[in-house]
């Protein structure tokens, strides 16, 4: 495969078919094919970063860290961190209007995994010390851990200084 370069978080779909990057330093998701070897932009530009919302190549991130995909590969999540945003890549979309949209705001996010239903997105929000989840399709925001606002390193009640990863089985 192709390289990238530069700090990035990975993902690979369910069918082993590509991995997803989300490029910090290149404020850009990528899709390198693991047969092929090719590697093409999902969604942003690499020579400019913004939070704008919209088509691939319209669409702008700012230090994205985290990254998850949808078991289909249809559905690409970035945790647009630069710009406190969650956004959602639709890779069925291709270069229509609606590709990349704006699914939660107001926090930090950093690390994210999808369940295995592809229904629920749990978020670390490094600022917050807290993990959040967002239902998909309402797009509603919880916090399932920790207590917002507050670090710390305790098991009860659960307390967790600038989180940054996060799994589920």
């Amino acid at each position: 495969v192709g390289s990238i370069g530069g700090r990035q978080e990975m993902g690979v779909d369910a069918e082993l078919i590509s991995v997803i990057s989300a490029s910090a330093e290149w404020a850009t998701a990528f899709r390198a094919d693991l047969d092929s070897g090719v590697v093409t932009v999902q969604a942003g530009a690499s020579t400019v970063s913004g939070s704008t919302d919209g088509t691939m190549a319209n669409s702008r991130f700012f230090n994205p860290q985290g990254i998850a995909v949808d078991g289909a590969g249809t559905f690409i999540y970035v945790a647009d961190s630069g710009n406190n945003l969650v956004r959602r890549i639709d890779v069925a979309a291709a270069a229509g209007a609606g590709a990349v949209t704006t699914i939660a705001t107001g926090f930090k996010p950093y690390g994210l995994a999808l369940n295995a239903a592809g229904t629920m997105l749990f978020v670390t929000d490094y600022n917050g010390h807290t993990i959040r989840s967002i239902t998909l399709g309402a797009n509603t925001l919880a916090t399932v851990a920790g207590t917002l606002g507050t670090s710390g390193s305790t098991d009860s009640p659960a307390l967790f200084k600038n989180p940054a990863g996060v799994a589920v089985d």
